[in-house]
């Protein structure tokens, strides 16, 4: 491993190839202070003796340790007394290199090494030589010289990068063929693979500028189908388009009524359907003759294409042509032209059936026979009372006139079945009344009783729970008691026992002044002793009271 010079056909710069490191050219000339005496390259990692030379950290393993001298001076040092070398370290990331992506490696023979010695640099073993290809800078090599430092971040964003698209070959499944109870997502991959699987990665290998315009391009981009509008939920390889869309079920399909367009199926088919110039509708155009008296008016029965409709109505349709009476001048439909001539035409006039000598018009006939005409037979207006006369129109009013008494007769015994039938409905009414009141009284009475039991039950009760409470209190206040005599009487023994307890342990004294100094001094503890009892006393029983 040596550093090699690498030079450029036709031109006088000489580059210094690296041949310990991964295809590292230098722009520069490297100083010899970075140079390793031992394998004649750059350093790589340098350590420093304490004598001050420095080597590559893999020579310090294969020649010091062997030597335990310094290559350079000869100098006693172990392995252990190498140490970092910073400084070349920071030299050596300042000197600046080619991006890999500007050199090249080929193949060459044996014969040709005398003349690629100038060129290139032999790399490895096989043939190979390392060269710059300065043909091909900005437009196929990365023409950047970077610091040896920030190489490897550079090569990570470097655009002439070489990069494998890793696109995979999916083929879509659609919604429609997926077992029934199985989603996407319980799918898996086989819900983006095809039956065999997939067919595995492109691996078309270009420059990362270049890949998204392959990826726009790659056979094997995912992709949906054509007819996602219609409805169709395939997402597969651009690859296997063309399979599926010979046998998509949404593809456009021709209209079945021979208008020569093609739509989706489905709802737009529906759409189209609904709207296309070469369906079949019926007419359905009205009588173009104003007929008061018919509620529901007969319609064109005829069926044509939509796009000929309005012709048909216009040219064809006997319900929508129409044209004026020459008499009665109203519209009139071609197909009731003879039997408004006949029937309903205001100019057509017929005498009166009843013989009264009247010409009407045939649409008033009817009219003048219930209003005018005086050979009508009608029936008496007292009909309804009990009149049962019938007779011509012109005559009624001398009937009126004849059955005049008769007429009030039948007036008055109509009112007076009137007030009769009042009568009995007024007593059914009061009847219904005075049972509904009883009724209500009952159950307001029955409401009354229960909710008095009710009232009567818990006020007993709470007696009850009250004549419990007074006991319950009774029976504790008398056990309290018992606890205070019995703390008082406990409270006496422990107090003249500590008053024996205390005297037992006083000094007994010789003289007499002495003795009776300490009976006076007893008898004030004593005291003492014995107020402080009577005061806890009190405040015990105090607190018993409470």
């Amino acid at each position: 491993m040596v550093l090699r010079e690498l030079g450029i056909r036709g031109t006088d710069a000489v580059f210094f190839h690296s041949t310990k490191r991964d295809r590292v050219v230098f722009v520069d000339e490297v100083p010899p202070g970075l140079i390793c005496p031992v394998c004649d390259d750059v350093f790589v990692a340098p350590r420093i003796a304490p004598c001050g030379h420095s080597l590559c950290a893999t020579c310090v393993e294969k020649v010091n340790k062997q030597t335990g001298k310094c290559f350079s001076c000869s100098a006693s040092a172990n392995p252990e007394d190498f140490t970092e070398d910073n400084v070349s370290g920071v030299q050596l990331g300042d000197l600046r290199v080619f991006c890999r992506n500007a050199l090249g490696l080929r193949q060459v023979d044996d014969d040709d090494g005398s003349e690629g010695g100038a060129s290139a640099s032999k790399h490895g073993s096989g043939g190979l030589e390392l060269f710059i290809r300065l043909e091909g800078f900005d437009h196929t090599a990365c023409s950047a010289a970077v610091r040896l430092r920030e190489l490897d971040t550079h090569e990570v964003t470097c655009e002439f990068r070489s990069l494998m698209c890793d696109l995979c070959d999916e083929e879509g499944e659609d919604e429609e063929s997926r077992p029934p109870g199985k989603s996407a997502a319980q799918g898996g991959t086989s819900a983006l693979l095809g039956a065999d699987g997939g067919g595995g990665v492109c691996g078309f290998t270009c420059m990362t500028r270049d890949m998204p315009r392959h990826r726009a391009t790659c056979t094997m981009r995912v992709t949906n189908c054509p007819f996602a509008t219609s409805g169709c939920r395939w997402r597969g390889s651009a690859g296997r388009l063309p399979a599926h869309r010979a046998s998509c079920r949404k593809q456009p399909r021709r209209c079945p009524n021979g208008c020569g367009a093609y739509v989706g199926v489905g709802p737009m088919m529906m759409r189209h359907l609904d709207t296309c110039s070469m369906g079949e509708v019926a007419c359905d155009a009205p009588d173009a003759e104003e007929r008061p008296g018919d509620p529901d008016p007969l319609r064109c029965p005829a069926v044509v294409q939509r796009g000929r409709l309005a012709e048909h109505r216009r040219e064809q349709c006997p319900w929508a042509r129409a044209s004026k009476c020459r008499q009665c001048h109203v519209l009139v439909s071609q197909r009731s032209t003879g039997e408004h001539t006949s029937a309903r035409c205001a100019s057509n006039r017929e005498p009166c059936p009843n013989q009264c000598g009247t010409l009407v018009a045939t649409r008033e006939l009817q009219r003048h026979l219930n209003q005018d005409c005086d050979k009508a037979v009608v029936e008496c207006p007292y009909g309804p009372l009990g009149c049962g006369a019938r007779t011509e129109r012109s005559k009624m009013p001398g009937h009126l006139t004849h059955a005049t008494g008769q007429h009030l007769e039948l007036t008055r015994r109509g009112l007076v079945d009137a007030q009769r039938r009042g009568d009995e409905l007024r007593r059914v009414v009061d009847s219904h009344r005075r049972e509904m009141a009883a009724g209500v009284e009952a159950q307001r009475s029955e409401a009354a009783a229960t909710l008095a039991a009710k009232e009567s039950s818990i006020m007993q009760g709470v007696r009850e729970l009250c004549a419990h409470d007074a006991e319950v209190r009774a029976h504790a206040a008398g056990e309290v008691e018992v606890l205070t005599r019995a703390a008082d009487d406990q409270a006496s023994t422990l107090g003249g026992q500590a008053l024996d307890m205390i005297g037992a342990l006083q000094p007994p004294r010789t003289c007499a002044a002495s003795s009776t100094r300490s009976r006076g001094t007893r008898t004030v503890r004593y005291r003492r002793c014995g107020l402080r009892w009577r005061q806890t006393k009190a405040r015990r029983r105090c607190s018993s009271r409470r």
